[in-house]
């Protein structure tokens, strides 16, 4: 596993429990790919998406964006199913395993934030899904003059408890909140 943060992220509006949903069910896919084992990697990053990439997402705004990818080393997906992984009930999953809502879920909840999700996969080289979430950067543009902003604020002495039964969720909260 492999958690990788930019040194400054931007905002996002949005609802937590939601947003957590999305990255478990892409993680979890993630541990699906992987029976063998194989690496699991979550980066978070800001880009600004111009007029020309916008044009080639139907979802895309020209704008902020703060990118979550999650990339996988295992199976990948066939490029005759491609087309079909957001279809609500569509799942290469046998019986008992699944019911194929994750990817379908994942997308109505980031669409519902303003977003959109990309994916490249290989059979035999694994998946990288991108969720590109709309960045609020109306705090960042106001800067207050004669505050440090290269780092958040130290806090107040908090003790912040973070539970989850899936490590890798419990290691990007940790790295997040650090």
């Amino acid at each position: 596993f492999e958690a990788q943060c930019a040194r400054t992220i931007w905002n996002v509006k949005g609802d937590a429990t939601q947003l957590h949903q999305v990255l478990l069910n892409l993680c979890v896919n993630a541990r699906d790919a992987m029976p063998n084992g194989g690496k699991l990697s979550i980066h978070v990053e800001n880009v600004e998406l111009d007029e020309i990439y916008a044009r080639q997402n139907i979802d895309a705004k020209p704008g902020p964006y703060v990118v979550l990818k999650v990339t996988d080393s295992g199976m990948g997906i066939p490029k005759q199913i491609m087309d079909r992984i957001f279809e609500p009930f569509f799942t290469t999953k046998g019986p008992n395993k699944g019911t194929g809502l994750g990817l379908s879920t994942c997308l109505a909840i980031v669409k519902s934030h303003g977003g959109f999700i990309n994916c490249y996969s290989e059979p035999g080289k694994g998946s990288v899904f991108k969720v590109y979430l709309p960045a609020d950067i109306s705090s960042v543009t106001a800067e207050q003059p004669g505050r440090d902003h290269s780092r958040p604020s130290g806090g107040h002495n908090e003790l912040v408890l973070v539970v989850d039964d899936e490590r890798p969720i419990r290691e990007i909260a940790q790295i997040t909140l650090e």
